[in-house]
């Protein structure tokens, strides 16, 4: 799992996770272009789809399916986005 800081303004799909419990395992799967798949907070995803940084887990995939796991408690937010087109799908796998 990566974690870094990015400045994007575009949200080519986004997948909002609800509550999510420490542990919880997100299954991202793609079809179509290679796309930055991003795992965010509420406060980072805001600032994410205003153009400001954020801090997210994630990054650039060309394969899939991504395996991403949530850090925290708390509500989080998949965001993908992409060059060309894309379908994504994303389930939640308990832990």
């Amino acid at each position: 799992m990566r974690f870094g800081r990015k400045e994007v303004n575009t949200v080519a799909g986004h997948f909002n996770l609800g509550l999510r419990k420490a542990g919880d395992v997100i299954k991202v799967s793609l079809s179509g272009s290679a796309s930055n798949v991003l795992l965010l907070d509420s406060l980072n995803f805001n600032n994410y789809r205003n153009g400001r940084r954020c801090q997210y887990y994630g990054g650039y995939y060309k394969q899939s399916p991504i395996f991403l796991k949530i850090p925290n408690l708390g509500h989080w937010h998949v965001a993908i986005s992409s060059g060309g087109s894309v379908k994504a799908s994303v389930q939640v796998l308990a832990h």
